[in-house]
């Protein structure tokens, strides 16, 4: 792509700016319409060009608007007009504070426009580089306030952790205010091994719990055992955990259940605990002792919405 196009009809002559390249061993590309042209940003296309050469015709404005039209599109690109004739002063500020470079005025000389050309291909490219040093700045920007998000809602979690924490401790040392036994659960896992082993852990601290492998057994299961908190993997084999968590939410008959999810990918807990979801707690799966203490903590946490 060359960095120069010159632009006007096949007739136009350019002053003798075409044989100053020329002699300069500056490549350019001309192409025989007008700025002014409805149709001008198309044939050039999606090439970005650094300068664009154009006349400009005395007492015709149309020029400017062309140009600033443009340069909303590719602000980087440099516009220098040739005329013929003196320019005001009036026009001039306006060219200029719409964005043009500069102005040959004809005769030229082949050393002044050389100069005034490399001058504006390396003023189109600094302007590259400051926009591409700005859209990395924007994106670590994004990427910084996507974290500093993340961390907010985390702290948010943790303080409602923190708070019901003391509210347990508190009921807990209460007189007989807190009884585990009378605390129905709910789990639901595809996976055998997962379902004996976390129902283990849950009644050896003493809560009422049944388990089933899919969502379809848990709904079905809701409305014999009608339970206080249940327990569910994201993935099961009919539905989402987060798609049961909706499916039960919406329905009335259980306007107090504590729904955890359980998941083996900590990066989704965002997404599951989005807002309006349905999901009350979400839980990474636990796979060592300390996971599942952290599990058994969670549901004990949810019985205090009781």
């Amino acid at each position: 792509m060359a960095d120069i196009i010159l632009t006007g009809p096949d007739e136009e002559s350019f002053g003798g700016l075409e044989k100053a390249l020329g002699n300069k061993g500056e490549p350019f590309k001309r192409i025989g319409s007008e700025l002014t042209d409805p149709g001008f940003p198309e044939i050039v296309g999606a090439e970005y060009p650094a300068v664009i050469v154009a006349r400009f015709h005395e007492g015709d404005l149309a020029s400017i608007k062309a140009m600033q039209s443009y340069r909303l599109k590719k602000p980087c690109t440099q516009f220098i007009f040739l005329s013929n004739k003196q320019i005001s002063p009036a026009v001039l500020t306006l060219m200029f504070n719409e964005g043009a470079f500069g102005i040959l005025e004809e005769p030229i000389t082949e050393e002044g426009a050389h100069l005034l050309l490399k001058q504006a291909i390396k003023k189109s490219k600094w302007d590259m580089e400051d926009q591409a040093r700005n859209q990395e700045l924007l994106q670590i920007n994004k990427s910084l306030q996507a974290k500093v998000n993340h961390l907010e809602t985390s702290q948010s979690r943790l303080r409602e952790l923190v708070d019901k924490l003391e509210r347990m401790l508190v009921r807990t040392l209460s007189d007989n205010l807190f009884k585990a036994s009378k605390v129905k659960i709910l789990l639901v896992s595809a996976s055998d091994y997962q379902r004996n082993v976390l129902s283990e852990d849950i009644r050896k601290v003493g809560f009422t719990v049944e388990s089933v492998k899919d969502g379809h057994s848990a709904l079905a299961e809701l409305k014999k055992i009608k339970p206080a908190i249940l327990i569910c993997d994201l993935e099961l084999d009919d539905m989402s955990g987060v798609e049961l968590a909706t499916t039960i939410k919406s329905d009335p008959a259980y306007p107090n259940l504590h729904l955890i999810v359980i998941t083996s990918n900590p990066e989704k807990i965002d997404g599951i605990m989005g807002p309006g979801g349905k999901v009350d707690d979400c839980v990474v799966k636990p796979t060592s002792a300390a996971g599942h203490y952290q599990l058994i903590a969670r549901v004990a946490l949810g019985a205090l919405n009781l």
